[in-house]
């Protein structure tokens, strides 16, 4: 359960991460358009 539970969190950051990618990509696709 443990590594179940380590496994979760890390999907969770990564999903964040992405999620931050991507607004962060908006923002530069604004900035060239």
């Amino acid at each position: 359960v443990v590594i179940k539970d380590k496994e979760l969190t890390i999907v969770q950051f990564l999903g964040a991460m992405a999620q931050h990618d991507l607004h962060h990509m908006e923002q530069i696709n604004q900035v060239i358009g």
